[in-house]
């Protein structure tokens, strides 16, 4: 672990200065739950819908390259995109919850396992509540940086299944509440 520590430090330290040799896109669909509460439905039958701060349905794009300097052909690191939502629905009122993210990844090849280790940001972060009625609000929360755990096996080809823990709080009108979360993802290379 220590190893992996040092090359993910060493590699983003010269990421600015060293010639990048490409390996490829790679797209990956995900859902995540986890964090705290930030907005529940109660339906007329009792039942309810609830919105978590690290819930959610997203889609990252990526590319990633070889470790530069580095020269070991089992690190490789990422830098993604992505978007995020996770909603509750009636028929007369919606709540969503949606963010921008971004990812830089370093990994760790072993066989057909991969092992990442990163840092990821969510922007935009914006909570909408939507009535029928014609109320409508809006809330922005503040960007928020985290770290994210990564571990994956290649299937078939080029596609791979996985599975990532993130640790991250939110900050919204000074109040801090978490939006950890862990999930599964399925994605694809394009190599």
């Amino acid at each position: 672990m220590k190893s992996v520590i040092r090359n993910f430090l060493l590699t983003t330290a010269v990421l600015v200065s060293a010639p990048l040799a490409a390996n490829g896109p790679e797209l990956r669909f995900g859902l995540d739950i986890g964090g705290a509460e930030i907005g529940r439905l109660e339906f007329i039958d009792g039942s309810s819908s609830s919105i978590d701060s690290g819930s959610g349905v997203y889609v990252e794009a990526g590319y990633q390259f070889q470790t530069p300097l580095l020269h070991r052909e089992n690190l490789s690191t990422e830098l993604s995109v992505g978007y995020k939502t996770d909603g509750a629905y009636a028929s007369n009122l919606s709540v969503d919850f949606s963010r921008f993210t971004t990812s830089l990844t370093q990994y760790v090849y072993r066989g057909r396992a991969r092992f990442g280790l990163g840092f990821t940001g969510h922007f935009r972060n914006k909570l909408s509540i939507e009535s029928n009625n014609g109320g409508n609000f809006e809330d922005m929360i503040n960007n928020s940086y985290g770290v994210a755990l990564l571990a994956d096996m290649k299937l078939r080809s080029d596609w791979r299944i996985g599975m990532r823990l993130v640790s991250m709080d939110y900050t919204n009108y000074g109040e801090k509440f978490s939006a950890n979360s862990a999930g599964i993802f399925m994605g694809y290379a394009f190599k």
